[in-house]
């Protein structure tokens, strides 16, 4: 299975703020020319560490065959699960509510676990906060 790298996943790390609140990470993937082939990924976009992504979701602007699953290094599925690829639309989506908490640098990754190379086009959007360091010294309850 080969893996490859969006430039998107660069230019997007420059933009994440440093201090607090929410970031929207927007990338929109064209595989018209290149199709995104039977069991690939691609690295969409990098998640900082001590990041939480509070949901992540894909939208397919132009048809094409594939089924489509969104998530990370750890989990391939984590945010949208084999999505049918072959109409427009916005993928539902998965069992992730609340967001997840990424300690370490991580990617989100699209898949394509079909049989059939994807040929379309998609926007992907992941909505995610950076969390403070952990406070120098801990609060003591008596």
């Amino acid at each position: 299975m080969a893996t490859y790298q969006s430039s998107a996943v660069t230019a997007q790390s420059a933009g994440i703020p440093a201090g607090g609140g929410a970031h929207v990470a927007v990338v929109k993937l064209d595989f018209s020319s290149t199709n995104l082939g039977t069991s690939e990924s691609i690295d969409v976009m990098h998640v900082p560490a001590d990041t939480i992504v509070l949901n992540a979701y894909l939208e397919v602007l132009t048809a094409g065959a594939g089924d489509l699953d969104l998530g990370d290094d750890t989990d391939p599925n984590r945010y949208v699960a084999a999505y049918d690829g072959s109409g427009a639309g916005v993928a539902p989506a998965a069992g992730t509510a609340g967001g997840f908490l990424y300690n370490a640098a991580d990617h989100i990754v699209m898949t394509n676990g079909s049989t059939d190379a994807f040929t379309g086009v998609v926007k992907v959007v992941a909505v995610m906060t950076p969390v403070p360091a952990d406070p120098a010294t801990a609060a003591t309850f008596a």
